[in-house]
């Protein structure tokens, strides 16, 4: 009898396309003692894979001991560098807080990979293209333990908001390779006042004007808000980091945080950048001493502001260090979160006049949104100039 059955359905053809990417490649190195070698490779590659996650970037296929994260597939994303090395970062944090502790070497590095676009899992069909994989590894080779080493492309993106330390590399018996290290986030990102790289400031007085008019009347305990607006290049950065060189001899408190298309989903992330830079917390404190930290600094504000204390502390992603906080209902959690902070915004607005500015507002992640419409109410009755630029 003749085959009635339908014929397979001729596969799908692969669709290529090229995709610029950021890549981190990691080397987990166990410890000589290490009970269970293999368990403990496979529970600090979870915890790896959900920093990773975090910051909008999938993984290639590989080993427990060597993983590598790109950034940039299966969808476009923003700020490709500086979301590699922003998640290298936190997983070195993991090296403070997890025990025990394996030796982590991680690079970055810009390239392309070509990728099956029609694929379930584009992560798993890829080609990459020139040196896309081969000079992080290249680097990981070079990198100490606890080191992260990146390109100089990538080192050019991330110089801003890191603070770097060049690093020649030798590479066969003639070639030096020139990288750089990553040895923290800066505590004030570049474009402040302080940074002799600043462009030349031409024009803008008008806008100027009216910043320094709307600091006169926070001075005068009538706060505002102003937000600068405009496209990308334009010279919102520029135009406020002149701003508060003009400001530099007056007296005054500058809270400066800022928003990433990485951290729209990341909780308060532009109110712990500007918190980190205020108590001057760096990647080298682990948790004990950023605790230690915000407390001194809170402290420093007064007794009528120690009860802030452990909500800030969470804020932060650090333990409350009060138990009766600890167990608050989410929504009760959230309502005196946001009372706590205000209670500190106005303990500094006392003392100084407060310049708040909040940059890359586009990028905000819902929990600081809701907290500076919350805030934005109480501005006019304090000395603060709430200033946003999107």
């Amino acid at each position: 009898a003749p085959d009635t059955s339908p014929a397979p359905e001729p596969e799908a053809q692969p669709t290529w396309e090229q995709k610029p990417v950021a890549v981190l490649a990691i080397d987990v190195v166990l410890p000589d003692d290490a009970v269970e070698p293999w368990t403990l490779a496979r529970r600090w590659q979870q915890r790896i894979e959900e920093r990773v996650a975090g910051f909008g970037g999938v993984f290639l296929a590989g080993t427990p001991q060597r993983l590598n994260a790109v950034f940039g597939i299966p969808r476009a994303v923003e700020q490709l560098p500086q979301r590699a090395v922003q998640a290298a970062l936190a997983i070195r944090r993991l090296l403070e807080e997890v025990e025990p502790r394996p030796e982590l070497r991680m690079a970055v590095h810009l390239g392309t990979l070509r990728v099956d676009v029609r694929a379930t899992a584009p992560a798993a069909n890829v080609f990459p293209l020139g040196d896309a994989l081969a000079l992080p590894a290249r680097l990981l080779g070079h990198a100490g333990a606890g080191e992260i080493l990146v390109s100089a492309p990538v080192a050019r993106r991330v110089v801003a908001a890191c603070e770097l330390r060049v690093r020649e590399l030798r590479v066969g018996e003639t070639d030096v390779l020139r990288a750089h290290a990553v040895v923290g986030q800066r505590a004030r990102p570049g474009g402040s006042a302080e940074d002799p790289g600043l462009s030349r400031f031409v024009g803008r007085e008008r806008e100027l004007t009216l910043l320094r008019e709307s600091f006169d009347s926070a001075v005068g305990g009538h706060g505002l808000v102003a937000f600068v607006v405009g496209e990308a290049g334009m010279g919102k950065s520029r135009l406020l980091a002149e701003f508060r060189r003009r400001l530099a001899s007056e007296p005054h408190v500058w809270l400066e945080g800022r928003c990433a298309s990485y951290g729209t989903t990341t909780a308060f992330l532009p109110l712990i950048d500007g918190l980190r830079r205020f108590f001057g917390i760096d990647d080298h404190d682990g948790d004990t001493g950023a605790a230690a930290k915000v407390a001194e600094g809170i402290g420093r504000l007064g007794d009528a502001c120690v009860w802030t204390t452990p909500f800030v502390r969470q804020v932060m992603g650090l333990a409350a260090g009060d138990d009766a906080v600890a167990v608050l209902d989410s929504a009760t959690r959230r309502s005196e979160t946001f009372r706590a902070l205000k209670a500190m915004t106005r303990a500094l607005s006392e003392r100084l006049p407060l310049v708040f500015l909040i940059e890359d507002l586009h990028w905000i992640d819902a929990a600081s949104e809701e907290y500076l419409s919350f805030i934005a109410d109480a501005v006019p009755a304090m000395r603060v100039l709430l200033v946003c630029s999107h």
